[in-house]
C-alpha cells in the first residue's frame, strides 16, 4: 500500500476513534466510498485500537497509529541505517520492533530494532541514549539482552538496536512445557539474579512482564529492554500527552502501586513486578481479574486489594502434582507484592535466595504480617466500616460463640482429622521459624542458640512421642540448623530421630521421608559411615517411585548415591560414582536446570572425586566450571559458593599454583567473615596455613594458624575461668598478633586451661581437634617434635571423647602423630601407626586414593631407612 493510502487510513482511523460506536459505521461508509480493501484495513486497526472487555490484552492506545507512522517512515525503503529491515516482531505503546540484518557484519546475525514513537522520541533523547549506552554496555550478563547500537531514522525519530532473541515469553513457555513447580521456580530464580545484576549496575527495568522475559527452546532465559524504560523516564516531559504515552507504554497488570500513583521509582518497583510474574508462574493466571474493569477500577485493585493465594489456585487446577509447603510459597509472593515498597524484599537477590530456601526445604525469610499489623492496616483503609462493625461486635461475637458451641458436638468427629492436620502444619511452621533463629545467620554458634536447639530436641522427645508427624518435622529442622553450624554429630542424631518418626507415622509423607534420607545419608557419608550409602539408595528408590525416572529430585538422588559411593563403600567405588554424577548432570541439562545451584554442586563433587584420584588437572578444570557457574547462579555470600572457592584453592595448592590458591582463599576469608562472622573463618585460615606450609613459607603458615586459634578461642568466656581468666585473655591476644614461630610455652598454658574453658556446647569439637592436628603437623615439620606429639595426643583424646564414630578422622590424626614420633626417634611406634593408617585407607578410600598412595610411600621410605640403619657393614 502506497504512502498516500497510509495517510488516508490514518485520517479515517483518527476520526473513527473519536466517534461514538453507533455513528462509526456511517462514517466508514462515507469515508471508504465502497473501497473494500480500505474498509478492511481500517476495521482491522480499529478492532486492535478500541478498548473492549479485554483492553489490557490488546496493544495500548497509540500503538496502531505508531504502526501507520512506521510505514510512512520507511516508505519504499527497506533499510534503517546500515540495517536491512525484515519482519515486524512486535508493536507497542513506545513504537514498533522489527527484525534487522547488518549486511556489513561477517555473520549477518539478526538483530532487533526498536523505533520509538514521535511522542517520546527527540534528538535530545538520542543524545541521552548515546550517553547512557556506555552504562548499559556494562550489562554483560548471559540472561540480559545487550543494547548494540542506536541512531536516527529519516524523520529524526530515534531507534535502538538490540540482541535478537528467538524464544517464547516465560508465561507461555511454562504453560506449554508443562514444567513441574520446582523447575518453574528454578527458572524464576534465574530471572531474579539477572535483575539483581542490573540493579547492582544502577539500572532499573520499570516494565518487567512475561513479554520482556523470553525463554529459548533450550531453557535459557533472556531479559529484554533492560535500561530502555529508565532512559525514557529520565527525559523531561514537554506535555501532558507525553506523560500519558509513557504510562500507556507500561503494562498495567504488572505495574507497582507507586508507578500508578506517580511516586518515585526504585529497585522495589521491579521487585513488585517480579512478584506478579511469580504469582502467574505458580497459579497459571494473573493475580487480578481485570477483564471488563475500567482503568480506574483496575488501578484501585492493584493499589489497594491483596490477591488470593497462588498455591490454592495451583492446587485447584493441578491435582496431579503435589505442592509441599504452600504457605511458605504464598508468603514469598505476598512479600514481593507488598503495596508499600519498604516492606518488599530489599533486593532481587533476596527474593532469589528465598526461592532457593523454599526449594531446599529451609525456612524462608518472608514473613506473614501479624494479626495486629493486618488489623491496623485494614482500619486505616476502612475507618467508617470498622466503626459500624465495632458497634455490633459484642452481639455478633456472642452469637458466634453460641452457634459454635451448639454445633461442636455434631461436627467434632468429622473435623478431628482436619484439625489435627492443621495443627501439625502450624506447629511445624512455628518450630521451623523458631529454630531458624538459633542458626548462624541469627545467633552464630553461641551458647544461647545451642541451648534453644538442645531444649527443643528434648521437648520433642518428651512431649511429642505420640505425634510422630509433628516430631519428625521438629527433629528435621533441628538437624538442619545443627548442620548449618557444622556440628555434624548433633545434626546426625536429630536426623536419625526424624527418620524414626517418619517411619512410625501411619501415613508417612514420602517426599519428606526421602528428603530426610538424603540429608542424613550425606551427613553419614562425611563421616565414612556405611549406613550413609543405604540411606541414599533408599531415597533414590523413593524418588523414582514418586516422580519417575526423569526428574530433578531424582537427579539429586543420583548425586547422593554417587557421593556415598566415594565415602561409604568398602573400598570406595570412584568409577561408579563418576558415572552417577555424570548421569545427574545430563539429566539436569535435559530438564533445563543446567544453570542452577544444584548443577554447580554436582560439578563441585565431580571435581573433588577427580582430586581424590590424583587427576589434578582434570579436577582443576571441573572446579573452574563449578566456580564460574556458582558465581552466576548463587547469591554473593552463599556458603556453597564459599566452599567451592575453598576446595578449588586446595586443588590448586596440590598443583603448586600457590599464588592463585592464596588469591582465592583471601576472597573466601572476606566472604566468610561477612556472611557468618569471624568465627567461621577458622577453616579458611587453616587452609591458608597449609598453602604456606606446602610452598615452604613456614612463618606465614604459623601466622595464619595463630590467628585461627585466637579466633576460635574467642568463643570461650574468660569469666568462666575465674582467676585464670585474665591469663587466658593475654594468651589469646598473643595469638592474635600472629607470631611467625610457635610459642611452645604459650601452647602449653593454653592446653592446661583448655579442659576448664572448653565448652563443647559452644565450640565445635571437630574444629578444635582439626586445628590441634594441623598445629601439630606444622610443629613437627619445623623440628618442634615434642610440641607436635603433645598436640596430636590431645586432638585424639578430644576426638574420642566427643566424636568417637569419626574413625577416618582418627586415622588422619594418627598419621600426624607418626610424623612427630619419627622426629623423636620412636621409629618403631611410628611404623606401627603408619601400617594401621595404610590398612584403614586401603579398606575405605581404596588403593588409588591420593592419601593412600602418600601413606604407602611414606611407609616404604621409613622401612627402607630402617633397613639401611640395621644393614651389616661389609
Amino acid at each position: 500500500m502506497n504512502t498516500t493510502s497510509w495517510y488516508k487510513i490514518r485520517r479515517i482511523l483518527e476520526a473513527a476513534i473519536d466517534c461514538s460506536p453507533h455513528r462509526r459505521e456511517r462514517l466508514l461508509d462515507r469515508a471508504c466510498k465502497g473501497d473494500a480493501e480500505l474498509r478492511r484495513h481500517v476495521t482491522d486497526l480499529l478492532e486492535q485500537e478500541t478498548p473492549g472487555d479485554g483492553w489490557l490484552e490488546s496493544p495500548v492506545p497509540g500503538a496502531v497509529a505508531n504502526l501507520v507512522e512506521w510505514s510512512e517512515v520507511i516508505g519504499g525503503s527497506d533499510r534503517i541505517g546500515r540495517y536491512r529491515v525484515g519482519d515486524v516482531i512486535a508493536v507497542g505503546g513506545m513504537g514498533v520492533v522489527v527484525q534487522g540484518f547488518d549486511d556489513t557484519a561477517s555473520d549477518a546475525r539478526p538483530v532487533a530494532i526498536k523505533i520509538l514513537s514521535r511522542g517520546v522520541g527527540t534528538r535530545r533523547m538520542l543524545r541521552a541514549f548515546k550517553r547512557e549506552q556506555q552504562l548499559l554496555d556494562q550489562l554483560d550478563h548471559p540472561n540480559i539482552t545487550r543494547l548494540l547500537d542506536s541512531g536516527v531514522c529519516a524523520d529524526g525519530r530515534p531507534y535502538i538496536v538490540m540482541e535478537y532473541v528467538d524464544g517464547r515469553p516465560i508465561d507461555e513457555f511454562v504453560r506449554t512445557s508443562g514444567l513441574p513447580m520446582a523447575d518453574r521456580l528454578s527458572l524464576f530464580r534465574t530471572v531474579c539474579l539477572a535483575v539483581h545484576y542490573a540493579h547492582q549496575n544502577l539500572i532499573v527495568h520499570r516494565d518487567l512482564k512475561p513479554g520482556n522475559i523470553l525463554v529459548s527452546a533450550g531453557g535459557v532465559v533472556k531479559l529484554l529492554d533492560f535500561g530502555i524504560a529508565k532512559l525514557l523516564h529520565d527525559q523531561p516531559r514537554v506535555s501532558g500527552s507525553a506523560t500519558e504515552t509513557m504510562m500507556d507504554a507500561m503494562t498495567l497488570q504488572y505495574c507497582s502501586p507507586e508507578q500508578i500513583r506517580g511516586e518515585p521509582i526504585s529497585t522495589a518497583t521491579d521487585i513488585f513486578s517480579l512478584g506478579v510474574i511469580l504469582y502467574e508462574m505458580i497459579a497459571g493466571c494473573r493475580p487480578y481479574d481485570l477483564g471488563g474493569a475500567s482503568r480506574y477500577e483496575a488501578e484501585r485493585l492493584i493499589c489497594e486489594v491483596s490477591p488470593g493465594s497462588p498455591t490454592d489456585t495451583f492446587r485447584a487446577s493441578n491435582s496431579d502434582e503435589r505442592l509441599a509447603r504452600g504457605p511458605a510459597l504464598d508468603r514469598i509472593v505476598a512479600m514481593a507484592m507488598q503495596k508499600e515498597p519498604r516492606r518488599r524484599y530489599a533486593s532481587a537477590e533476596q527474593l532469589a535466595e528465598d526461592i532457593r530456601r523454599y526449594l531446599d526445604g529451609s525456612t524462608v525469610m518472608a514473613y506473614r504480617a501479624g494479626r495486629f499489623e493486618r488489623t491496623l492496616t485494614a482500619i486505616r483503609k476502612h475507618r467508617v466500616a470498622f466503626g459500624v462493625a465495632a458497634a455490633s461486635f459484642v452481639m455478633v461475637t456472642a452469637f458466634a460463640v453460641m452457634s459454635a458451641f451448639m454445633a461442636r458436638s455434631a461436627t467434632v468427629a468429622r473435623d478431628r482429622e482436619t484439625k489435627a492436620r492443621q495443627v501439625t502444619q502450624k506447629i511445624n511452621g512455628f518450630m521451623n521459624d523458631l529454630l531458624a533463629m538459633a542458626g548462624p545467620s541469627q545467633m552464630g554458634p553461641s551458647d544461647a542458640g545451642l541451648r534453644v536447639l538442645e531444649e527443643a530436641s528434648s521437648i520433642a522427645g518428651r512431649e511429642l512421642s505420640d505425634q510422630p508427624d509433628i516430631a519428625a518435622g521438629v527433629y528435621h529442622q533441628i538437624g538442619s540448623t545443627y548442620g548449618s553450624l557444622r556440628r555434624r554429630s548433633e545434626s546426625i542424631r536429630n536426623y536419625r530421630n526424624a527418620l524414626e518418626c517418619y517411619r512410625r507415622s501411619t501415613q508417612p509423607d514420602k517426599a519428606r521421608l526421602s528428603d530426610c534420607l538424603i540429608v542424613l545419608g550425606s551427613a553419614l557419608a562425611f563421616r565414612d559411615d556405611e549406613e550413609g550409602l543405604a540411606c541414599q539408595r533408599e531415597a533414590l528408590a523413593l524418588r523414582r517411585e514418586l516422580y519417575g525416572d526423569e526428574h530433578l529430585r531424582v537427579a539429586e538422588g543420583l548425586h547422593g548415591v554417587g557421593f556415598a559411593l566415594t565415602r561409604c563403600a568398602r573400598p570406595a567405588r570412584y568409577d561408579e560414582a563418576e558415572g552417577l554424577y555424570r548421569q545427574a548432570l545430563a539429566m539436569r541439562e535435559r530438564l533445563g536446570a543446567g544453570e542452577s545451584g544444584a548443577t554447580a554442586e554436582n560439578l563441585h563433587a565431580l571435581a573433588a572425586l577427580m582430586r581424590h584420584q590424583n587427576r589434578l588437572e582434570e579436577s582443576a578444570e571441573q572446579y573452574e566450571r563449578a566456580l564460574a557457574l556458582s558465581r552466576r547462579v548463587l547469591p554473593a555470600l552463599d556458603t556453597q559458593l564459599i566452599d567451592c572457592i575453598e576446595d578449588y584453592a586446595v586443588c590448586l595448592r596440590d598443583l603448586g599454583r600457590f599464588d592463585r590458591a592464596e588469591e582465592l582463599l583471601r576472597e573466601s576469608l572476606a566472604m566468610s567473615a561477612q556472611a557468618m562472622g569471624e568465627s567461621s573463618t577458622v577453616v579458611t585460615l587453616m587452609n591458608m596455613a597449609r598453602v604456606g606450609q606446602t610452598r615452604g613459607d613456614r612463618s606465614g603458615a604459623w601466622r595464619h594458624l595463630h590467628l585461627a586459634l585466637a579466633r576460635f578461642c574467642r568463643g570461650v568466656s574468660p569469666d568462666s575461668l575465674g582467676l585464670a581468666g585474665e591469663r587466658w585473655r593475654q594468651l589469646v591476644a598473643g595469638f592474635e598478633q600472629q607470631p611467625a614461630a610457635p610459642n611452645s610455652e604459650a601452647f602449653g598454658e593454653l592446653l592446661a586451661l583448655a579442659p576448664v574453658a572448653y565448652s563443647p556446647k559452644c565450640l565445635s569439637p571437630s574444629m578444635y581437634c582439626s586445628l590441634l592436628d594441623q598445629v601439630s603437623g606444622l610443629a613437627a615439620d619445623g623440628d618442634e617434635y615434642s610440641l607436635g606429639e603433645r598436640l596430636s595426643h590431645e586432638a585424639i583424646r578430644l576426638l574420642d571423647a566427643h566424636d568417637p564414630s569419626s574413625k577416618m578422622t582418627r586415622v588422619r590424626y594418627h598419621r600426624t602423630l607418626a610424623e612427630a614420633l619419627i622426629g623423636l626417634g620412636q621409629v618403631e611406634d611410628a611404623r606401627r601407626l603408619l601400617v594401621e593408617v595404610d590398612a584403614a585407607l586401603r579398606s575405605t578410600r581404596g588403593p588409588d586414593h591420593r592419601e593412600t598412595r602418600a601413606t604407602a610411600e611414606r611407609l616404604a621410605g621409613l622401612v627402607s631407612t630402617q633397613a639401611t640403619r640395621v644393614a651389616p657393614r661389609s
